[in-house]
């Protein structure tokens, strides 16, 4: 009975956790946006360069965090959260070839399920990134 209740505990913190963190990273973007347009017309700054920048800045940061010794859910939530926007801004920038993005898509979510299962990660990362597929499919 314990067993069954860490399963669903470990499986609702990274439902909630991931929930929270694609809602945050699309409300910094939203932000960073706005920023950007009350300043005014940009020179050096366009919004596909900041939305690009955005989603790459999201997936070091899932890099990096995998790295540190935070509880194995929260990893697993961070990396719905940096795979999705990784993939959603790219998705966006590449709006016009959706040929392409699906088959980075599929390239991506391979190479990742191939990387947990290599380093035998438990069932919640894979569902992670279940989550991050949900996301991206409603976004795009």
């Amino acid at each position: 009975m314990k067993k069954t209740l860490v399963v669903i505990r470990d499986g609702m913190l990274v439902t909630i956790c991931s929930f929270i963190g694609l809602v945050l990273s699309f409300f910094i973007y939203y932000l960073l946006f706005m920023l950007f347009e009350t300043i005014g017309p940009q020179k050096y700054l366009s919004v596909s360069t900041l939305r690009v920048s955005h989603g790459f800045i999201w997936l070091i940061a899932g890099l990096v965090i995998y790295k540190t010794k935070i509880p194995d859910w929260l990893k697993a939530s961070v990396l719905a959260v940096s795979l999705g926007t990784f993939i959603i801004a790219f998705g966006v920038q590449l709006y016009e070839k959706p040929l392409f993005i699906t088959s980075i898509t599929f390239l991506i979510t391979t190479i990742t399920i191939l990387a947990l299962y290599r380093k035998d990660k438990r069932w919640y990362h894979y569902y992670a990134l279940a989550l991050a597929l949900t996301a991206i499919i409603i976004y795009l």
